[in-house]
């Protein structure tokens, strides 16, 4: 059957089986579902959270620092994971450092930090979720802030910072994955004036905030003991986080930290410290109470051994004051004397079987 037939056979059915009313119901159906479908998705949309920054300078001078704010602007359902890569052209725009006090994430799965001289990569979790802060006036969300970094113009020409590989994890229980919208190519371009950057002074003495957890879990170190902590600062960077186990060394160390004591008989100490100079120290977990048996086996031992060592020494001193020779001639003088004195007792009296002789005789 040729094409030609299967349009006139279509063609036959259409105009002779279906009648007109019921065509152009069918029709206005078709398109009433096609814009609800549409509508549907223009919503679906509409809730994709938006990722954006400050508004960043269009033009700086050389020299002259700039500072971007990476903002999330969820909308409608709360965010709990995000992550991204910030790349910028490091021949124009030299870095200076990452902040992310303040910021909506924690704990970071993955620190932002710089990577091969052009790339910041970051990962990080909301626990329940983020949903914007509210405004008490009019009631509108407000966006939160997840990091800043700071650029100084390094050198005269157009440079650029570039947005990509942006995902946030919605907090619908399921960890949907979604890519928000945000701008991908954020353009700066360096003037020749030469400003001589300073860093702002920020005073600080508030003390760095510590969350900690000691878990085992299969995933982690192999379900051996970990410590899994949380340090973050309203107003300066963390500088460094240092664990100790009962009384050894401070070390130096990020999360996840793999106990060293797996007996957990060890106090577990957590210190933060910012770049203000403020430092947080957190006694963390009530450790597994040792056996009193093997403290109680020692102590015994121990009184034995001194009751051992009280007993030599007394017999040692009693001998230096009384020599064994001076007890032997002690004992053979005194068993002398009372030789002598039996003796001199049976001259005088008699043996008492000569004295019953002696009446016997007399008797007969």
């Amino acid at each position: 059957m040729s094409g030609l037939d299967n349009f006139m056979i279509f063609n036959f059915y259409t105009s002779i089986y279906v009648p007109k009313k019921i065509f152009m119901f069918l029709r206005n159906v078709c398109i009433i579902l096609a814009i609800i479908f549409g509508l549907f998705s223009l919503s679906h949309m509409a809730e994709a959270s938006v990722i954006g920054t400050n508004a960043v300078p269009r033009y700086i001078s050389l020299g002259e620092g700039v500072t971007v704010n990476l903002l999330l602007q969820p909308e409608e359902i709360a965010i709990n994971a995000i992550e991204g890569v910030i790349s910028f052209t490091p021949d124009i725009l030299k870095f200076v450092r990452i902040r992310t006090a303040g910021s909506i994430l924690g704990p970071w799965i993955k620190m932002p930090r710089l990577r091969n001289g052009d790339t910041i990569s970051f990962a990080g979790i909301i626990p329940n979720g983020f949903g914007g802060f509210i405004n008490p006036f009019n009631g509108a969300k407000q966006a939160g802030l997840l990091l800043r970094v700071t650029f100084i113009g390094n050198k005269i020409g157009d440079g650029f910072i570039y947005l990509s590989d942006m995902q946030v994890g919605r907090n619908d229980g399921d960890g949907t994955l979604e890519e928000p919208k945000y701008s991908r190519v954020i353009p700066i371009t360096v003037r020749a004036k030469n400003v001589e950057w300073q860093e702002p002074k920020i005073i600080d003495t508030d003390i760095p905030d510590i969350t900690a957890y000691i878990i085992q879990d299969p995933n982690i170190f192999n379900g051996e003991w970990t410590l899994i902590f949380y340090v973050s600062d309203k107003t300066s960077e963390i500088d460094r986080i240092t664990v100790r186990e009962g009384g050894t060394g401070w070390i130096t160390t990020q999360s996840p930290y793999k106990l060293r004591d797996q007996t957990r008989r060890s106090l577990v100490t957590v210190r933060a410290y910012d770049t203000a100079g403020n430092m947080h120290t957190l006694y963390f977990g009530t450790p597994i109470k040792p056996n009193y048996l093997y403290y109680y086996i020692l102590i015994l031992l121990c009184i034995i051994l001194l009751g051992a060592f009280i007993i030599r020494n007394y017999v040692l001193l009693h001998r230096r004051v009384c020599p064994p020779d001076k007890e032997e001639d002690i004992t053979i003088n005194s068993t002398y004397v009372a030789l002598q004195s039996i003796t001199y007792h049976k001259h005088i009296n008699g043996s008492p079987k000569e004295e019953n002789t002696r009446k016997d005789r007399k008797i007969i």
